[in-house]
């Protein structure tokens, strides 16, 4: 019984870290998870002293992040973001929100890989979506519409 079991353990996990690039600039890019309609760009916008993560519309606005394996399908995400007081990672305010953070305070974020070749990100267990207008798109964890993404 326990060389049954022990196989169960050995051939039970499969699952493996999505691969992606890491220290390595990419395009990161939201899209709808059936018709994969492009949704936007990761960006930055100021709002009262912080800087936000949000959606634009054209690359050439967008910000490059760097990915940072932490273990298995864990990242933190790094933006490409000309801080002058370091704060560039990725984190979560309570309310969902994604702003800029020290490395110290960097938010970790479960990165999977789908079957599309898309990925699905989860903060916490929840998901990233886009939340807010087509003029003002931020990224977060309480936003609607299935979203996937892209890294490039």
């Amino acid at each position: 019984m326990t060389c049954v079991f022990s196989m169960l353990l050995s051939f039970g996990n499969t699952a493996k870290a999505a691969s992606l690039p890491t220290n390595e600039k990419l395009t990161m890019s939201a899209h709808g998870k059936l018709s994969h309609d492009l949704k936007g760009y990761a960006s930055t916008t100021g709002y009262f002293g912080y800087d936000y993560a949000i959606l634009v519309q054209s690359i050439s606005r967008s910000t490059g992040v760097y990915l940072e394996n932490t273990h298995g399908d864990y990242y933190r995400i790094k933006a490409d973001y000309n801080s002058s007081t370091g704060y560039n990672y990725y984190t979560v305010t309570n309310r969902g929100y994604f702003y800029y953070a020290k490395k110290a305070d960097a938010s970790e974020f479960k990165i999977v890989k789908n079957s599309d070749g898309y990925y699905n990100i989860y903060n916490s267990g929840s998901q990233l979506m886009p939340y807010g207008s087509t003029s003002d798109i931020y990224i977060s964890t309480g936003g609607s519409g299935e979203t996937v993404w892209n890294f490039k």
